[in-house]
């Protein structure tokens, strides 16, 4: 049993010369629960198994007596106790008891609990010793009825059960709902449309069929891959048992499948790591004993090929002039070697790899456009590699290639030790003519970034200390080759030497979590990788440690972070809520929970249609669907709150990953205020758009009896005219004439200005800026030939404008402005360039120009220049302005270059029916 004395407990026990004849941590690396209680009913043993089981730890246990622990624990810790304290009121001999109970993750165990007391010579019980053991598989998964009075219910197991024939397919007759969890419906199993052989991966299926043949015993368990049916296979654990019938032949198998994926995955690249650092340790040794470079060459290109189980490995040569030769090759042709060539620089791999010095991973043979692929490879059947510098930047041997027949993702270890290999080899090739055993060793060692060190066994001092160990720990290297790793005052801390050489010992390699401590007193967190080596009939430890700073402040900013967002989730003002694909609610925020009136933890495990009217519920699944579908989308919906009130909500549905998951998460935003105020903007909107009708029927009415009256005055003018003979009389009646000209221009500049200024939007179509200008031309063309002005065009042959036609006003206006304000026998220059996706018109005099004061407000309607003695009514700009406005342009105003007069322009978006145009 294992019992600190240390810390105190060992006052409790009442058989400690049992306890001592135990291993430390024998009984915490058991696979059964181990509780031990003293006479007095206090914990003196609580190990890890049991730990696992109940979500209590052993220092909340250790040293208290069970019946105060009995109301601080509920679920699976309450009934253990609870089932301890029985037991130990009977205080029988060795005798098994049987429980059921949910553990703090959820599942559901069966579990037999073996009593033992111990008595001395004398009689007298000292203490108890309870054996936990976990027999839910068998349970479940046989006839036996040990749980009689329980309802077993295998929802919350985690794996699946199943009985199928002993037929040559294992046709099902029972499986257990929780099949869903690699994407088959039970009902598709159990109507025989699949059988349990349709969902074992191909290369599996012989290997089980003879396990299932040869099982003579009990049970067979196997470990093989089974075929979700979306995704990727999955390694499972499945344990049968054979049914029989009266003759003892097999009819039926009664067992469960456990998913132990990720078991694998994590043991195969532990297993990597492992086989990957005893390849180092292997080729490290070889360098040290190996004079010959070719030979430790070939050697390193197998050692790669096979460590990392590709399809070859090849060491290319940089030449002098530049390009790479395949010197060294395992997995290739003979020709191969010494005879392919391939280009330096960013011509191929390798001199992409020299150039940048960093390792560069080809991920696909065929998509690769970064360098040339060399044809041998395409020969070979290579589909990724990867590639490493072999030396410096400054000085490469070449590069070392790892080629694989598969697109391979090369982890960041595997990266790690090409660039291990090649550092060693980089070394061998530098050192090849001083090759000296434990000297190249510590050269090799001396350029590492990790603290390397080389401990001799027999006088238990440092031999050897890399140069990174003196730089940060403070010491000379006579202070750190004088201290000794077994007495307390060394710099390697918080571990047991004489366990750790024990243990590298039995596994050749061994990582154990350190600390070192610096000359001044401070200390940071190591990993440190012992190992053995023989040099000359002498064994030396090699002490690899690494810096895991980092790691652990990254470790420490993660839990931070989870922190922080749990807080955010908390106390988020909008609505928030975490479900499964099928509607069943996680995790709700407080904001939610005090919002829909319930009370914490209250809607957990309901499902999200509660939370709607009934005439919408149906509706729910549904959206679900579309977020399956789309990803995300936002509904507008009403929810009831638990006193039967409706809210109007908006909610932003997403599906995420949590916890390797598929889950929906949902925002939710109170819009009743929102309502409220799009009611109201309807209502201002209708009443501003009828508000615009009345104007606009006012400016129709008000325009049409004006131009009838100036009509009237036009005709009697006219008459007038006719008869009239004096000569004064005669000028009177053409000033009225000009007069009334100017006053119907006036009225239907200011209707026009009226309509375009109550105008929602105007109807565009594709005109010819050119066919616009000639029009406003010749509307001028009596003011442009009496003025004497030159208008002159400056335009493409064609210029598709996307417009309404009221843009003739804004040419009309401008040109009619520069003609105003031009000197007699002046010209005016209109211009049409491209802009991008815009036309950009300008229209430039040389007239007295506009100052920075009135360029503010002259397109104000009524508004001229303050220097302006032209008559006008100030309309015509504010009229241009207008109109540009409703394509969503804006009118603007420059000085000329030269100081003479001023340029107008504007832009107008370019037409893409240029054919249809045409």
């Amino acid at each position: 049993m294992s019992v600190d004395k240390g810390a105190g407990n060992c006052r409790y026990g009442v058989f400690p010369g049992k306890m001592d004849l135990a291993h430390s941590d024998m009984l915490s690396r058991l696979d059964v629960g181990v509780v031990c209680l003293d006479k007095d009913g206090r914990f003196i043993h609580f190990n890890k198994t049991i730990q696992d089981i109940t979500g209590i730890t052993d220092a909340d246990v250790i040293g208290k007596e069970l019946h105060e622990l009995l109301s601080s624990y509920r679920y699976s810790g309450n009934s253990l106790l609870r089932n301890l304290m029985s037991a130990g009121d009977q205080n029988h001999g060795s005798e098994n008891t049987y429980l059921k109970l949910v553990t703090h993750d959820g599942y559901l165990k069966y579990l037999t609990c073996e009593q033992m007391p111990c008595v001395d010579e004398n009689g007298i019980c000292n203490g108890t010793i309870f054996f936990i053991r976990d027999e839910t598989i068998r349970t479940v998964c046989s006839n036996d009825r040990l749980f009689s009075n329980y309802e077993m219910d295998t929802s919350h197991l985690p794996f699946v059960s199943f009985l199928c024939k002993g037929d040559d397919t294992w046709s099902v007759e029972y499986v257990s709902d929780n099949i869903v969890q690699f994407g088959y419906d039970p009902a598709a199993l159990l109507s025989g449309k699949l059988s349990f052989a349709d969902i074992v991966h191909s290369d599996h299926i012989e290997n089980i069929r003879n396990a299932v043949d040869s099982c003579t015993d009990e049970y067979f368990s196997h470990e093989y891959m089974i075929l979700p049916k979306h995704g990727e296979p999955r390694w499972v654990l499945e344990r049968s048992y054979a049914v029989r019938d009266d003759d003892g032949n097999i009819t039926h198998f009664h067992g469960a499948v456990l998913d132990i994926h990720e078991r694998k995955l994590a043991e195969k690249e532990l297993e990597s790591m492992n086989l990957q650092e005893r390849a180092l340790s292997t080729l490290g040794s070889k360098a040290l004993s190996c004079n010959n470079v070719d030979a430790l060459m070939d050697y390193a290109v197998e050692l790669v090929a096979t460590t990392l189980d590709i399809k070859c490995c090849l060491i290319m040569e940089r030449l002098s002039d530049g390009r790479f030769l395949l010197r060294y090759g395992y997995g290739v042709s003979d020709w191969c070697i010494g005879s392919v060539i391939v280009g330096g620089d960013s011509a191929s791999q390798a001199g992409m790899t020299v150039v940048s010095g960093k390792p560069l991973i080809m991920r696909d043979t065929e998509k690769e456009n970064r360098f040339q692929v060399p044809r041998f490879l395409y020969e070979h059947g290579i589909l990724s590699g990867v590639c490493v510098i072999i030396g410096s930047m400054n000085s490469p041997f070449g590069t070392l290639c790892a080629y694989a027949d598969e697109k391979r993702q090369f982890s960041e270890h595997d990266i790690n030790f090409l660039k291990s290999v090649s550092n060693i080899l980089a070394e061998s090739i530098g050192l090849r003519e001083s090759i000296g055993s434990l000297e190249l060793y510590k050269k090799m060692i001396g350029h590492s970034n990790d603290y390397i060190m080389v401990l001799d066994t027999v006088t238990k001092k440092f031999d050897h200390v890399s140069d990174r160990v003196i730089e940060d720990l403070g010491f000379s290297e006579s202070e750190l080759m004088s201290q000794n790793v077994f007495e307390p005052g060394c710099f390697m801390r918080t571990m047991d030497m004489f366990d750790v050489i024990r243990k590298a010992a039995d596994e050749g390699t061994f990582v154990v979590a350190s600390e070192f401590i610096r000359k001044n007193g401070t200390s940071f967190p190591v990993d440190i990788s012992f190992s053995f080596v023989e040099n000359e009939g002498r064994i030396y430890m090699v002490l690899i440690g690494r810096d895991v700073t980092e790691r652990e402040k990254a470790h420490r900013i993660l839990h931070e972070s989870r922190t922080k967002l749990s807080a955010i989730f908390e106390n988020a003002t909008d609505l928030i809520c975490l479900s499964d694909l099928h509607g069943r609610i996680l995790q709700i925020n407080k904001t939610m929970t005090e919002f829909m009136g319930y009370q914490n933890g209250e809607l957990v495990d309901s499902s999200l249609e509660d939370l709607f009217s009934p005439d919408i519920r149906m509706d729910v699944q549904t959206i679900i669907a579309e977020v399956v579908s789309k990803g995300s989308i936002t509904v507008e919906i009403d929810m009831l709150k638990k006193n039967g009130d409706s809210l109007p909500m908006e909610i932003k549905i997403q599906l995420i990953e949590y916890n390797d998951k598929k889950r929906l998460l949902s925002m939710g935003r109170d819009v009743s205020e929102r309502r409220l105020l799009e009611e109201a903007i309807r209502g201002h909107a209708e009443q501003l758009e009828y508000s615009n009708n009345i104007k606009d029927m006012f400016a129709d009415v008000t325009s049409h009896d004006l131009i009838s009256s100036v009509s009237l005055i036009e005709g009697y003018v006219d008459y007038l005219t006719g008869v009239e003979e004096d000569n004064d009389k005669v000028r009177i009646l053409e000033t009225i004439t000009a007069s009334t000209e100017k006053l119907k221009r006036t009225i239907n500049s200011a209707s026009l200005f009226a309509k375009m200024n109550s105008s929602k939007e105007l109807e565009l179509q594709t005109m010819d800026l050119r066919y616009v200008y000639r029009n406003s031309v010749d509307r001028l063309f009596e003011r442009i030939t009496s003025r004497d002005i030159d208008v002159a065009l400056n335009a493409p042959d064609s210029c598709p404008a996307y417009m309404n036609p009221i843009m003739e006003e804004v040419f009309f206006n401008l040109l009619s402005n520069a003609i105003k304000y031009s000197p007699e026998g002046d010209e005016v220059l209109v211009g049409i360039e491209s802009a991008g996706d815009r036309w950009k018109v300008s229209v430039s005099d040389h007239g007295p120009g506009i100052s920075d004061e009135d360029k503010s407000k002259i397109f104000d309607r009524f508004s001229k220049a303050s220097n302006s003695d032209v008559s006008g009514k100030g309309l015509g700009l504010a009229i241009a302005r207008l109109a540009l406005k409703c394509h969503g342009e804006e009118l603007h105003v420059d000085d000329n270059v030269d100081g003479k007069g001023s340029t107008f322009w504007f832009n107008v978006r370019v037409s893409d029916e240029f054919d249809d145009f045409q």
